[in-house]
């Protein structure tokens, strides 16, 4: 097994585990649709991904081709990638602050599950107990990878319209908002990165998108609107990026 980690979300780390240590597509993120659902409005659950895993799935398979499903855990014997959304004892400090996006690569033997977290613990192991919910997992179900340009870009454009905005009006505690915007950077730089390898961003965008960025990771708790003004700017740089494309 190939260990991949480690990042705030992991859910590309963890499918590539799944993959074993093969990237199935180097902006798995963005070409899903998690980098642009992120909760705006909630401070309790500020920047988390809000997109529901089977649509993340499917919006895979439509620009990768049929490559992973989605299954139950109670019936799943094979190898597969869950996602974490209580505490089952595994030591991370910053995961008891931000659990949110937290997947893991594992397998099932009998009644046990063994966990490779990509936050940096392989090869724990927990009884089937530990996971109540019986939560729905990723499996792999081919191998071969058909990257698709065009489909791609159609997603991304139709993303970024989709995207809803912030409209935060309380702020969440400091140590959980510095969690919540290293997220939101984090996974909307992804999207950036995207753009940059399928299509020509001019370096005055680039930059612009830096400086934005930086202002996100500087602004005080105390200042909600900044954080809806930023977003605005970055969402309006994107929408118009993917407008040059037709």
């Amino acid at each position: 097994m190939v260990f991949n980690g480690r990042s705030l979300d992991t859910f590309e780390s963890s499918v590539t585990m799944l993959s074993g240590g093969i990237p199935v597509h180097r902006h798995l993120d963005c070409i899903s649709g998690r980098c642009f659902f992120l909760d705006g409005e909630n401070r309790e659950t500020l920047y988390s991904c809000t997109l529901a895993l089977d649509e993340a799935v499917e919006n895979i398979n439509i620009c990768l081709g049929d490559i992973l499903a989605v299954a139950d855990l109670e019936n799943t014997q094979e190898k597969f990638v869950m996602e974490l959304n209580s505490d089952i004892g595994i030591p991370a400090i910053f995961r008891k602050t931000y659990p949110f996006g937290h997947y893991v690569f594992c397998w099932r033997r009998e009644n046990m599950i063994y966990v490779n977290d990509p936050d940096g613990f392989p090869m724990l192991s927990y009884p089937i107990e530990d996971f109540p919910m019986m939560p729905q997992v990723i499996i792999k179900i081919r191998q071969e990878v058909r990257v698709n340009k065009e489909m791609i870009l159609r997603a991304l454009k139709k993303f970024i319209s989709m995207h809803k905005g912030v409209a935060l009006t309380e702020p969440p505690s400091r140590l959980f908002m510095q969690y919540a915007v290293r997220n939101y950077v984090c996974q909307t730089n992804k999207i950036v990165e995207c753009l940059r390898e399928y299509m020509e961003v001019p370096e005055t965008t680039d930059k612009e998108f830096t400086r934005l960025f930086g202002e996100m990771l500087a602004v005080s708790p105390c200042f909600v609107d900044q954080m809806n003004r930023i977003d605005r700017d970055i969402y309006c740089l994107l929408g118009e990026l993917l407008c040059t494309w037709i």
